[in-house]
């Protein structure tokens, strides 16, 4: 099969066409199936071809050209929309999440939740804004093999760019960073992180709400004392209001404290602003040194201060060659002829607090302590040897009326509460006399047995009017002098008493209830550990597991 001959008029235009595209070949078939000879198409202008028509057909082609020129607008229409929902659907997410920050968690119709939302409209807006960045880079192909001679597999690469995260990747190590469509590029690559990144957006962190109370709701409650007043008089067979605070402070174990002031929490998170309540506070204070201790001759038969004449009848007989006088700056002494012995009796006036003048005009009750702790002693039988010296020690302890201020919250059911404050400030009390005055007997043991401590009033007029202490906030808060009267006789006789040992197995005690729980907060050991296993005088641990005894028994009472 022959092809035609092409004649060439122009041969230098139809070199320069060969030269500018490739040949485009025309296939006419025919009836006898002939193929033609194609002919080469001739550029009429820079970016347009002729088909040979003549001048009219590039003016025309010039014409339409000029006017898509003078309307890009319409060309890029829908790409130009795209990118106004993109912003559009942007400002909607922002408002949104701004009205929903720090609010409580929506209902949204249909169980729509934020999350749902913002993946939605992120989707939306990232679909909406890559359409016309998408064809951005599709234009860039035919801007980039437009102006000078490139290799054809630019333009796949370009094509390639426009569909993918890859393919703009590879755009990037074609342009090398030095292209206007590497921002398309770019972009492409960083919209594949979009979705997870603005989940990250949304958090839902527990915060506390204030449930306003309803009938029916159970409500969060801390108790604050104003005013206090006993609710059973000083008359009668017994005033268990106080008498119940008190032991129960008393009977808690020394090596652990009480907490202070426990609300009432449903939720399990509650919080309160700080708030202040009339308070009873306890303050102790080392005075081993203003103690003066003699060595005595011991004998069997001797009338004692805290022993009767009938030692050698007791538990204890020792058959030892010492025995102890201890005095207190008051002028009381007591006689120990036992290497373990603790002695508490009522306080008449500080010597640690002395100075302390707005403590003395708080105070409640107090109460001096000594006790010995035995060097090492060896014991046989009933028999006692000591190696060296006896160790003694002696306390002030102080329990005043005080405004404390507190800071409570709970969280998952743990109240955690904190003193900020405590000021005994009192800028009003019936009478000259400072605090609360009683005369308490001296305890004492008798033949084996004892004889407690008891108070009276010796006569005094116990309604007394009101005390009135100011808080740190200058609010007023009251207290019945007649209560405070009752409060102290309680303390002093629960917590005052002698406690003997004799290292072995036999003692002997002459007290109340406070009695034991102050010989076990010494020595450091349970009642029902007769053999004292384990014994260890450690004189840090012995102020400590003191400290917590004077705080249980103020805050059992502060909570009552």
């Amino acid at each position: 099969m022959d092809l035609p001959k092409v004649d060439v008029t122009d041969e230098t235009q139809a070199r320069k066409a060969q030269h500018t595209v490739h040949t485009v070949v025309v296939v006419e078939k025919g009836p006898e199936s002939s193929i033609n000879q194609p002919t080469p198409l001739a550029p009429s202008h820079k970016g347009s071809y002729s088909d040979g028509d003549g001048d009219s057909s590039l003016a025309e082609a010039q014409a339409q050209d000029l006017k898509r020129r003078c309307r890009p607008f319409k060309l890029w229409a829908f790409e130009l929309l795209c990118f106004l929902l993109s912003l559009a659907s942007l400002v909607v997410i922002i408002s949104v999440l701004k009205s929903f920050d720090g609010e409580p968690l929506p209902k949204l119709p249909l169980h729509i939740t934020p999350n749902t939302f913002l993946a939605f409209f992120t989707t939306f807006t990232k679909a909406a804004f890559m359409n016309p960045v998408v064809e951005c880079i599709s234009q860039w192909k035919w801007n980039w093999l437009f102006d000078r001679d490139r290799p054809l597999v630019d333009f796949d690469t370009f094509d390639n760019a426009s569909r993918g995260v890859w393919g703009s990747v590879v755009l990037l190590k074609l342009l090398k960073w030095r292209h206007i469509a590497v921002v398309g590029g770019v972009i492409s690559i960083i919209g594949i992180a979009t979705t997870p990144v603005t989940q990250l957006l949304i958090e839902y962190p527990s915060r506390l709400t204030v449930i306003n109370p309803s009938p029916g709701s159970a409500n969060a409650t801390v108790f604050a004392v104003q005013h206090y007043r006993s609710r059973v008089g000083l008359t009668g067979s017994s005033s268990l209001d106080i008498a119940n605070y008190i032991s129960s402070g008393l009977m808690s174990s020394p090596n652990l404290r009480i907490s202070d002031t426990a609300p009432t929490c449903p939720s399990g998170t509650c919080s309160w602003e700080p708030f202040e309540s009339l308070s009873l506070c306890a303050k102790i204070a080392n005075i081993t040194d203003h103690i003066r201790v003699q060595q005595v001759p011991y004998s069997t038969r001797h009338v004692w201060t805290t022993w009767d004449d009938t030692l050698d009848h007791d538990p204890l007989r020792l058959n030892g060659t010492l025995a102890y006088n201890v005095s207190f700056p008051d002028g009381e002494h007591f006689i120990a002829p036992v290497s373990y012995t603790m002695y508490s009796s009522a306080l008449d006036s500080s010597v640690a607090f002395a100075d302390d003048h707005a403590l003395a005009a708080a105070r409640v009750a107090g109460y001096k302590l000594a006790w010995s702790d035995a060097g090492r002693d060896t014991y046989s039988g009933q028999n006692t040897t000591t190696n060296d010296p006896w160790h003694w020690q002696a306390f002030e302890l102080l329990y005043y009326a005080c405004v404390n201020e507190y800071s409570i919250r709970v969280d998952n059911g743990t109240a955690r509460t904190e003193i900020v404050s405590s000021p005994s400030n009192v800028v009003a009390r019936p009478g000259t006399v400072a605090g609360v005055t009683l005369n308490c007997t001296a305890p004492l043991l008798v033949s084996g047995a004892g004889q407690s401590t008891t108070c009276s009033l010796d006569g005094a007029d116990i309604d007394q009017g009101v005390m009135t202490l100011q808080g740190a906030e200058g609010g007023n808060f009251t207290a019945d002098m007649r209560s405070l009267t009752l409060l102290s006789k309680y303390i002093t006789q629960d917590s005052t008493g002698i406690w003997a040992w004799d290292g072995v197995e036999h003692e002997l005690m002459a007290g109340n209830i406070g009695t034991r729980t102050l010989a076990n907060t010494v020595y450091g050991y349970m009642p029902d550990d007769r053999k004292r296993q384990g014994l260890i005088v450690d004189e840090a641990l012995q102020l400590q597991r003191l400290r917590n005894m004077a705080s249980n028994l103020a805050v059992s009472v502060t909570n009552g």
